[in-house]
């Protein structure tokens, strides 16, 4: 099953392609100091933004209908979102998935990282059936985080991983979401009552 294009009350997720205008959106996303915060201490060359991309890209092509989807407001393009496969033991985990997005900060604090997520975690659980989705972020990045909660997931652990270079925050450790098929049918059930 090829990824869907899947569309919602503002938003359109288009599959990643090597487009330019998708690469493009990788180098101004991982050029930006603000976007790559809680992610790297220097913003990213061209060059390592567009291997980004290909990685990326290359990982929707690991488990049908998983991988990454660049948003679309109208015609501008917002950021990107993941529903990527989970890597366990070096084999891919076919019955869970990472959830993720970054966006351009034009576009941050309106509802459009939580409207994408909610989309892509109902598509991974009505239509592929998955078992689980889980994310991660530094535990100072509350903004991932609250995204996160608004989706339901609940935090099941925080953890610290040792960095090479790592970014302010880092000391505050790492922390993990989760949300599984029942929960999230119970949550869609609670909404269409109101």
């Amino acid at each position: 099953m090829p990824q869907p294009k899947i569309t919602t009350t503002r938003l359109i997720l288009r599959p990643l392609t090597s487009s330019s205008s998708h690469i493009n959106l990788f180098v101004d996303l991982d050029a930006s100091p603000i976007v790559m915060k809680y992610l790297e201490n220097e913003p990213l060359t061209p060059a390592q933004a567009t291997a980004d991309h290909a990685s990326r890209l290359d990982a929707s092509t690991k488990v049908d209908g998983l991988g990454y989807w660049v948003g679309y407001l109208d015609d501008k393009i917002i950021g990107w979102f993941s529903l990527a496969p989970t890597v366990v033991n070096g084999a891919v985990e076919a019955t869970q998935a990472e959830i993720g997005y970054r966006l351009l900060p034009g576009f941050w604090r309106q509802g459009y990282a939580k409207e994408g997520a909610r989309a892509l975690m109902k598509y991974g659980f009505d239509e592929l059936r998955l078992h689980e989705v889980w994310g991660q972020t530094m535990s100072v990045n509350a903004a991932s985080r609250g995204t996160m909660s608004a989706c339901g997931m609940q935090l099941v652990r925080r953890f610290w991983v040792d960095f090479e270079d790592p970014v302010p925050g880092t000391e505050e450790g790492e922390v993990e979401y989760r949300i599984g098929r029942d929960k999230w049918e119970d949550l869609a059930d609670e909404k269409r009552r109101f």
